[in-house]
């Protein structure tokens, strides 16, 4: 049922205690502490973390709604937040983020059901506990700056997803004050300056003082700059509400009233207040806050090469990719199954362009990884390193970058030159968003490298509109799109007119397949890689489904009995030349590539071999769909690798057979003698004992 149960819209209840039957009855004791278990006159600390039970009676308590269920300034800290445009660009940006808990979705749904009008405020105390209960304890708030501590707190939880929406949304620190040194703005009595001092700030503001900055002189100064939304003291909240092209003032009153009050009210209730008040305001113009740190250039600079390149593969290129999917390692990239599958089909993942990148060759060139961007000045930045590597001593930077986890772009750094390179597969422009971001970084590194402090104004060629890039003609092949510009700028050369988006997926993922066949082959490891580029691998595959691999007993075994071959299956075959997991490897890649699954409507799904001559083994695949993963392993594998093993050794295939059965032993023995290990050395350890 879960902590709360909600009965009524936005009720709370606490559980206080279960009452379990299981022939006999005994309550568990829950008071917002350690649950304490009732046996009759028996009490134990419970610590179980389930019940096992005939059946169960659960208790819940109503919380009031003066119960402690979150800090008394929670909720006008949550209302006056909600008239501002940084808070709701914020919510609307959480919406679409991803890696919400359960929690914070809650809150972002509960949120939507606090209402406001000229008398009545409608709360969301669900809302309010789960925020508490997300932020910390309420004595944590207790404190002289409790409204400054609440908001700080409730912005760090729900900008956690995406630090940079505080940036962006409330400066880089949530409260700023008036420039005060003579008293912190901690009483009334000493005259105050009238300036606010902010140096940085996002579409909402915070300014903290005294009462002095609601006095029309310097409260008229602070509307030229700022629309103001709330103020918050200890004494009262009130919200500055847009009706028309007038401004209702109204002060939240008991937990659901409010009141219409005037600006003369709101200062004398200011001049009241000991610990100053805080504004909360919104810029007038946010545009004018933002300073643009490129320019584009509309006649372009880039020289158009005079070659192309051939994306054609050969058909042995193209026959080996066809059902590739084994997981394998390129340039340090480890790409799963899933990533290999989608070179050829599907949305690009960052590992898919890494690797590609890992195989271009530019001198004195670099390549950051394509989640850099993201994760150190993007939206969902987590401060991750960029790594050891300089940047402005390189000649290139090739920086793929991902929008909103659904499309790449490319961009091409020369750091020397002042110049950037975009390349959409879309067409579309630089983002000024982007482009301040990226460049802003690029002048702070800069800095750190150099220590030249000057701001330089980078220049952005769009090299799209130079026609000579491909635009993307799918929904997902953005990326693929975007590793074939890569290599465009390598080679300084153009893509052929009239190749399609499967054509640029094909050449991309054979780049990347004889990146790890350089690799593989130089491993002088008997693996996958000598299975995988045997240049005749289906002709021996079709040898052994068809049965006339002759020193290959196993595959007549099989179509004889699969459950008795199976049952009494070896292990280790082959030992001395091919480790186990190796030997999986080989076994995956042979039943990805050379089985399929067929879907009968009104039959048992199997999987069949892909070669027609295999029939009678498919009319024995057809009988259970285990068959084919199990001929793979007993049968397909042993076969592949006395063929492959025979040639490189020059060896007699029977010879060579015979040498690879010899490290076998059976797999349910050495389970047993691992258990009669077992049970044998606890039964020492107790003789020892008792002796």
């Amino acid at each position: 049922m879960g902590k709360y149960a909600e009965l009524q819209t936005d009720i709370l209840y606490i559980l206080t205690g279960v009452a379990i039957h299981h022939g006999h009855y005994t309550f568990i004791k829950y008071d917002r502490g350690i649950p304490i278990k009732i046996n009759d006159e028996a009490f134990s600390v419970y610590s179980g973390s389930y019940h096992l039970t005939d059946s169960y009676l659960v208790h819940y308590k109503l919380i009031p709604k003066n119960d402690d269920i979150c800090h008394r300034d929670l909720p006008n800290v949550i209302v006056a937040l909600m008239e501002c445009d940084g808070w709701n660009y914020t919510i609307d940006a959480m919406q679409n983020a991803s890696g919400l808990s359960v929690r914070k979705k809650l809150i972002l749904e509960l949120l939507q059901q606090i209402k406001i009008d000229d008398i009545t405020l409608i709360h969301s105390w669900k809302a309010y506990k789960l925020m508490q209960e997300a932020i910390g304890q309420i004595e944590i708030f207790n404190n002289t700056n409790q409204q400054e501590s609440l908001i700080n707190a409730v912005l760090s939880y729900m900008c956690k997803n995406r630090p940079i929406l505080m940036e962006n949304n409330f400066g880089l620190s949530t409260v700023k004050h008036t420039d005060c040194a003579a008293c912190q703005n901690v009483t009334t009595i000493t005259e105050h300056t009238k300036r606010v001092d902010i140096k940085k700030y996002g579409r909402t503001v915070f300014i903290k003082g005294s009462s002095k900055i609601l006095h029309p002189d310097t409260f008229s100064e602070i509307i030229t700059t700022f629309t103001p939304r709330a103020v918050m003291s200890s004494l009262f909240t009130v919200l500055f509400r847009q009706k028309g092209r007038d401004v209702e003032i109204v002060q939240l009153q008991s937990p659901n009233n409010v009141a219409e009050v005037n600006m003369e009210n709101v200062i004398t209730m200011a001049d009241q207040c000991l610990h100053g008040v805080l504004l909360i305001a919104d810029q007038n113009d946010v545009k004018e806050c933002t300073k643009q740190m490129y320019q584009i250039l509309y006649d372009t600079i880039y020289i158009e090469p005079d070659r192309t390149f051939s994306v054609q593969l050969t058909d042995d290129d193209l026959k080996l990719m066809d059902g590739l999917s084994t997981p394998m390692l390129v340039r340090g990239f480890q790409l799963r199954k899933e990533e290999v599958v989608r070179f050829l089909s599907g949305e690009f993942s960052d590992l898919n362009i890494d690797a590609f990148f890992s195989t271009l060759n530019v001198d004195n060139s670099l390549t950051i990884p394509s989640s850099w961007f993201a994760a150190n000045i993007g939206y969902e930045q987590t401060n991750k390193k960029e790594g050891r590597e300089t940047w402005f001593d390189k000649d290139l930077i090739f920086l793929p970058i991902n929008i909103n986890r659904n499309h790449w772009l490319l961009t091409v750094i020369f750091p020397k030159a002042g110049l950037i390179y975009h390349l959409d597969p879309l067409g579309n422009q630089p983002t000024v968003d982007i482009g301040n971001r990226l460049c802003s970084f690029l002048n702070d590194r800069k800095l750190f490298e150099t220590f030249n402090s000057i701001e330089q104004v980078w220049k952005i060629d769009d090299l799209m509109a130079t026609g000579k890039f491909p635009l993307q003609k799918s929904g997902d092949s953005c990326g693929a799109v975007v590793c074939i510009y890569g290599k465009m700028i390598e080679q300084n050369a153009v893509l052929p007119k009239g190749k399609t988006d499967k054509h640029i997926r094909q050449y991309v993922f054979h780049e990347v397949i004889e990146a790890y066949r350089t690799e593989a082959l130089n491993n002088t490891k008997f693996g996958l890689q000598n299975v995988m580029f045997t240049p005749d691998i289906d002709t021996i595959v079709q040898t052994i489904v068809k049965g006339e691999q002759t020193f290959n007993t196993e595959h007549h075994w099989f179509l004889k009995s699969p459950n008795a071959l199976y049952r009494d299956k070896m292990c280790n075959f082959g030992g001395e030349y091919v480790s186990q997991d190796d030997y999986f490897e080989i076994a995956g890649f042979l039943l990805d590539k050379y089985f399929w699954c067929k879907k009968g409507l009104f039959t048992m799904n199997c999987q069949q071999c892909i070669f027609a001559e295999a029939d009678e083994l498919n009319r024995k695949l057809k009988e259970n769909f285990q068959y084919a993963p199990w001929y793979v392993d007993c049968v397909l594998v042993k076969g592949v690798l006395v063929e492959i093993l025979r040639r490189s050794l020059n060896s007699d295939a029977d010879d060579m057979w015979s040498l690879c059965k010899m490290t076998e032993f059976s797999v349910s023995q050495a389970i047993k003698n691992d258990i009669k290990q077992i049970r044998d050395a606890k039964r020492k350890e107790k003789e020892d004992r008792y002796q």
